[in-house]
C-alpha cells in the first residue's frame, strides 16, 4: 500500500508539474538550484512539491518531488522528476533501499537512516520510463537553516527501470546511474 500511495503522488505531481504551475514553485533555496542526472542527460528543477507531515506508524516521514520545467534539451529524454521518500531522522548518510523495504525501516524499532529514491525520464512527451534506485549506495542528508532537509549523491546510484509510461522512452537503458546535487524539500519556505 506504501508503494502504491508513493507511485499515486508521484504520478499526480508530475502531471501536474508538467502541465504547468504557478511560478513561486520555481526551485531555489538559498540561492542554490536542483540538479540531477541520469547517464549522460542533466536536469535542473523547476517544481517541487513536499511535506514532511506524513506518518506511517506512527513515524513520521518526508516525501520530496521535484519535476523540471518546460524542458527540451535532451531530446526524448527531455523532462525529468526525482521522488525522495524518506523517515525524518535528521542529518547523515542515508542508505538506499528499494521502495519493497521502506516498510520495515518505517516503526518506532528503527532508528536506520533510509529512502527510497525513484527518477523518471522523459516527462516532457507522453513516452516516460521511471526508474528505482536499486538496494545500495548513500545519500547524504543535511538541514538547512529554515528545516528542510537537502539531499546530495556521495557517489552515483544504481537505477533499474520499473515502469514505462505509454510504451517508456524510445531506445531507453535497462538501468542507469543517478547522481543529485542539492535537492530540497523546500515545503516550509
Amino acid at each position: 500500500m506504501f508503494k502504491t500511495a508513493t507511485t499515486l503522488l508521484f504520478s499526480s505531481l508530475v502531471l501536474t508539474s508538467c502541465g504547468g504551475g504557478r511560478d513561486d514553485e520555481s526551485l531555489t533555496v538559498d540561492s542554490l538550484v536542483s540538479k540531477w542526472s541520469f547517464d549522460d542527460y542533466d536536469y535542473v528543477g523547476g517544481f517541487s512539491s513536499g511535506g514532511n507531515s506524513v506518518t506511517f506508524e506512527d513515524v513520521p516521514f518526508g516525501v520530496l518531488v521535484i519535476t523540471t520545467e518546460e524542458d527540451q534539451s535532451n531530446g526524448v529524454f527531455s523532462g525529468s522528476g526525482l521522488t525522495i521518500t524518506y523517515p525524518l531522522r535528521g542529518p547523515g548518510n542515508y542508505q538506499v533501499v528499494s521502495s519493497d523495504e521502506i516498510g520495515q525501516f518505517l516503526s518506532d524499532e528503527s532508528t536506520e537512516k533510509v529512502l527510497t529514491l525513484n527518477c523518471t525520464v522523459g516527462t516532457a512527451s507522453v513516452n516516460a520510463t521511471r526508474y528505482e534506485a536499486l538496494s545500495g549506495g548513500q545519500i547524504l542528508v543535511s538541514i538547512d537553516s529554515r528545516g528542510n532537509y537537502k539531499f546530495n549523491t556521495t557517489s552515483p546510484i544504481s537505477m533499474g527501470q520499473s515502469l514505462d509510461l505509454e510504451g517508456g522512452v524510445p531506445n531507453r537503458p535497462d538501468s542507469g546511474n543517478l547522481t543529485i546535487e542539492d535537492a530540497f524539500d523546500f515545503t516550509g519556505n
